[in-house]
């Protein structure tokens, strides 16, 4: 039995106009101490996604269908005591931008605590403190340091105290939502370094939700391309990236410079996203596909469907009518 169970998940949001389809039929499955990649633009439903997992959605949001199963308990009909419970002891989540997920008049230490005494109840000050030292050796970071404030701490120090916090009560799925993006390339680095040790020390599950391919790869054991609120191609990481099936996945990793090939000016992809308040009744990127096939791909939706019959699945009418296109 997979930890994570995700069946045909749709998350919408409402506003004035009606409401945005932010997610919209999502499937898939996180095994124990498996990594999975979300990755996409912006705008295409990863952190809504991951947000839907833990039930963390803002008010005007609203899982309006589907599945969640964790751990053989489905989390779409846990009563709100229930979620208090199972958020942060069971799936926690490292949020983007450190700085903002820490409240900079509090110590570090005393954050921490918050959510050890919130689930531990009777823990006393001297064992939190001694829990927040064990975490801050776990991140690597010096233990002297807990009682600091986040402004006195470096970029890359904020982002390991911030996944120590998500450690705390030892969760056995952990979201990363971007937790590389606002550091330069040496400390991000040190901590896809730092997550890939944590793993497998830990033996957890993650969820890493990024732009940025490249990370995906070295840390993600399958990968999940969204695109406009749904997945149109997951496999494995290796087949994704290097044998990639959906014209939107060739059109985002050509769209990242490659040091060892010609050097040459990187792909974009024309046009802009459709809109989640009405999306289009057919293939959702062929407004902005070079290879679709007409009128079937703008007036039928495809399936996400097992191409190779391997594990490595694409929802893309060039694939299920006529073979890999060219």
């Amino acid at each position: 039995m997979p930890l994570l169970e995700v069946s045909d998940l749709k998350t919408y949001f409402k506003i004035s106009r009606g409401e945005i389809k932010a997610v919209d039929g999502v499937s898939f499955t996180v095994d124990s101490g498996e990594a999975l990649g979300l990755v996409g633009e912006s705008g295409c439903g990863k952190t809504t996604t991951a947000l839907s997992v833990i039930k963390l959605l803002p008010e005007n949001a609203r899982v309006a269908g589907g599945k969640i199963v964790f751990n053989g308990r489905d989390i779409t009909a846990l009563k709100d005591d229930d979620l208090y419970d199972f958020r942060w002891a069971e799936a926690s989540m490292v949020f983007q931008g450190a700085m903002n997920a820490l409240n900079p008049v509090k110590r570090v230490s005393d954050q921490i605590m918050e959510a050890l005494f919130l689930h531990k109840k009777g823990m006393t000050k001297k064992d939190g403190l001694a829990r927040v030292k064990e975490l801050f050796e776990l991140v690597e970071l010096n233990p002297s340091m807990i009682h600091c404030y986040p402004h006195e701490f470096s970029g890359g120090m904020r982002q390991r105290a911030v996944i120590a916090m998500a450690l705390a009560l030892s969760p056995k799925l952990v979201i990363g939502d971007e937790p590389t993006t606002a550091l330069d390339v040496m400390v991000q680095a040190q901590i896809i370094d730092l997550i890939n040790s944590l793993r497998a020390k830990l033996g957890m599950a993650l969820i890493m939700i990024t732009h940025d391919l490249s990370v995906i790869t070295e840390l993600c054991d399958k990968t999940a391309v969204m695109y406009a609120g749904k997945i149109v191609e997951m496999g494995s990481t290796v087949e994704v990236t290097t044998s990639y099936l959906h014209p939107y996945t060739e059109k985002l990793i050509t769209a990242f410079p490659n040091i060892y090939k010609e050097r040459r000016m990187v792909d974009s992809i024309p046009g802009d996203p459709p809109d989640l308040f009405e999306p289009p009744k057919g293939c959702r990127f062929a407004e902005r596909c070079h290879v679709k096939i007409g009128d079937v791909c703008e007036c039928e939706e495809p399936v996400l469907t097992d191409i190779t019959g391997k594990g490595h699945y694409a929802a893309c009418h060039k694939l299920t009518g006529g073979g890999a296109y060219v």
